[in-house]
């Protein structure tokens, strides 16, 4: 989940994200009617990742179905005058919003499946790059992804070996998110 207020770049990062793998490769379901809508979740099937940029504020009212997603367990999904069907979807599930939205989960169960990456640049009008297309960004995702594939398992195969705490500041910052999306965690 990529967070923070607007103008610093969440939704060019998804954007190229999703050039690089491929439109046909790539769903668009915000998460709440993945929960909630039973024709979304088929929207997956077959596909490598699911993006969707600026998520509603709108409640999270369960979540047995991201855990499902998350967890690689066989999900049942639905197409409009289809039989239902089962899958297990290998999509990863990307999204971005200006704040995590509200969820009534409380659990480590639901927190500890989001890896959630806060964006605190905002960019000026002045500072945003129109030459930025397509083509320039191919050579440069394809350069980031394979230092983010390096870095991501190197870390967690430390991470694995000695159980080791994720840094401070990721701490605050999730706790600070869990407390903004329900405030029954006071309690």
């Amino acid at each position: 989940m990529l967070t923070g207020t607007g103008s610093n770049g969440k939704s060019v990062l998804l954007y190229a994200i999703e050039r690089f793998l491929g439109h046909e490769n790539v769903s668009n379901v915000a998460l709440q009617d993945l929960q909630h809508n039973r024709f979304k979740l088929a929207h997956l099937h077959g596909k490598l990742a699911n993006i969707s940029a600026d998520l509603s504020s709108k409640l999270m009212d369960g979540s047995e179905v991201f855990k499902k997603i998350t967890s690689g367990d066989t999900v049942n999904a639905e197409k409009k005058g289809k039989d239902s069907f089962d899958f297990i979807p290998f999509a990863k599930l990307m999204f971005s919003a200006n704040e995590l939205p509200p969820s009534n989960e409380l659990g480590h169960s639901f927190f500890r499946r989001w890896v959630l990456i806060e964006f605190t640049r905002t960019f000026t009008k002045e500072e945003r790059d129109p030459k930025l297309t397509c083509d320039t960004l191919n050579p440069l995702i394809y350069k980031a992804l394979c230092y983010v594939y390096h870095k991501y398992h190197k870390f967690f195969n430390f991470y694995r070996k000695q159980e080791i705490y994720i840094c401070g500041c990721y701490n605050l910052w999730l706790l600070r998110t869990m407390l903004g999306t329900n405030s029954a965690i006071l309690y």
